[in-house]
């Protein structure tokens, strides 16, 4: 019998790390619930300094986006930095919309920022939860575990041990030379 002596540290990383993103999510959307609720203003920016932060924040989006698509297959840690950082970029992306209202016009833009704010901190509470729950719907454990491949091994070779018609074996392990051409079948 194999046992896992490994404590499990991936899963209460995975889930400390989601807990605080979800709790990140939380308090933004409440802070911008409270600019249209209670109306709050923001900082006027001038026209400089706001396409400066516009084009910092799509900059930064962009590369979230992108490393959302590279993280692809390459383990559970490198998949929550990048969605840390996609979030990251979503909130820059609303501080771009409040710089850019506030020199566009006079108007007060509490509702709509807060509306698009709140939206922000929903999808990270949404991603926050995704992050926790990810470990059980993952279709293969990225990182090298060497439990799971002795219990692999020791099923296979039980298989191969079972007894049958076969020299005493139900099943015959067949070895075949390497060569650099490959075959069909």
């Amino acid at each position: 019998m194999i046992k896992n002596k490994k404590n499990k540290p991936f899963e209460s990383r995975n889930k400390l790390t989601s807990v605080f993103l979800v709790l990140a999510g939380l308090i933004y959307s409440i802070y911008m619930l409270s600019l249209f609720l209670f109306g709050r203003t923001t900082m006027k920016y001038g026209m400089i300094l706001g396409i400066i932060i516009a084009l910092i924040s799509f900059i930064e989006l962009a590369i979230a986006i992108r490393g959302l698509f590279v993280s692809f297959g390459k383990g559970h840690y490198y998949r929550n930095i990048k969605i840390i950082n996609f979030t990251g970029a979503l909130t820059a992306i609303v501080m771009t919309q409040i710089a850019l209202l506030s020199f566009a016009s006079n108007l007060d833009h509490s509702f709509i920022n807060g509306i698009i704010g709140f939206v922000v901190g929903i999808v990270m509470i949404i991603l926050g939860i995704h992050m926790f729950n990810a470990h059980k719907y993952s279709i293969v454990d990225r990182e090298y575990n060497e439990y799971k491949w002795a219990k692999a091994a020791a099923a296979a070779r039980d298989v191969m041990e079972l007894p049958g018609e076969n020299n005493g074996r139900r099943y015959e392990l067949y070895h075949k030379k390497a060569t650099d051409i490959a075959e069909p079948g």
